[in-house]
């Protein structure tokens, strides 16, 4: 089986990383824990006239650099590989900073998953392009211009809880959801 890893939310803990820079550059900002936000989309947490601001955080080039794994994420992939799995990551680059983005994140995967993770990932804007199995990702819609060839399971965060229809996935289930 091919599995699609989204990077940002499943593998890498970019909400939870935003939050913590967030507050500390802008303690006055309206304060929402990880559990406190209901849209994907950061900024769409936010009154808009925090945009720039939010925006200052994400688009900046050493933003990945100080993001830590989703607790549990690196071994589950070793343990998926190991059980004969194939896992590519399938992330969607910053389109702002594409090539900053691309750099920040292949130097993370190397770091936490080696060489041969960041050999195989694919920098995509249209994951249904690429084919796969299954693509786990916590974005609660993925569209794009093709239909895909994969089954898309939600990776569980508290800001895509009202997709429904789906299964879901989470560092604690994932042998169990995948049949591993």
């Amino acid at each position: 089986m091919l599995i699609l890893l989204d990077m940002d939310g499943p593998l890498v803990e970019y909400h939870g990383g935003f939050l913590r820079e967030f507050y500390r550059q802008y303690p006055d900002a309206p304060y929402k824990t990880l559990a406190e936000l209901t849209e994907f989309y950061i900024r769409d947490n936010y009154p808009p006239e925090w945009k720039d601001r939010i925006d200052s955080i994400y688009y900046s080039p050493e933003f990945y650099f100080g993001l830590r794994p989703i607790p549990g994420s690196i071994a589950a992939v070793r343990e998926i590989t190991r059980a004969g799995h194939k896992v590519k990551i399938c992330t969607n680059p910053s389109s702002r900073i594409r090539e900053v983005s691309i750099i920040g994140k292949t130097a993370w995967i190397k770091l936490y998953l080696g060489k041969e993770f960041a050999e195989k990932t694919v920098f995509t804007k249209d994951k249904t392009r690429v084919p796969g199995d299954i693509l786990v990702d916590d974005k609660p819609e993925i569209a794009g211009q093709a239909k895909p060839s994969w089954e898309h399971v939600v990776f569980d965060r508290p800001y895509n809880r009202h997709a429904k229809g789906k299964r879901r996935i989470t560092w604690e289930n994932y042998a169990e959801i995948l049949g591993i």
